[in-house]
């Protein structure tokens, strides 16, 4: 299964609201610190949102989940998924069965439209792995 999600795309509003804010910043640390803050602080502010400026790719299949994003990629594999929550965005997936504290840390949001289709394909997989 794939998809891709590019939520600039999907959020056009939000999307210049965040350009305007980006370009805002770094004009004003331009007046007072200079160029090379400036240049600076637009990487910072990139960097920080890419997951909302850049589009996501997802893959999974019955060994591995595969996340690919514009600087990096991530394979998990899809038995160390323990927990898997519906969110209002998509799906959250966790390595631990509870909810612990390091869920920030190490859990991943599979960002998606179709989160029931998701889930169930995400269960099955699950179940084939641990029988």
């Amino acid at each position: 299964m794939e998809w891709e999600v590019w939520l600039l795309k999907d959020n056009k509003l939000k999307g210049f609201f965040v350009i305007f804010l980006i370009l805002l910043v770094s004009f004003l640390i331009f007046i007072s610190y200079g160029s090379f803050f400036s240049l600076l602080s637009i990487l910072i502010l990139l960097f920080s949102i890419n997951d909302f400026l850049f589009p996501i790719k997802y893959k999974i299949d019955d060994k591995k989940l595969i996340i690919e994003k514009i600087f990096w990629k991530r394979e998990i594999d899809v038995k160390n998924i323990k927990r898997v929550e519906k969110i209002t965005q998509g799906l959250f997936v966790s390595p631990y069965f509870r909810k612990n504290f390091l869920d920030n840390l190490r859990g991943i949001t599979l960002f998606t439209k179709e989160r029931e289709k998701v889930y169930e394909f995400i269960e099955r997989v699950r179940k084939i792995n641990n029988t």
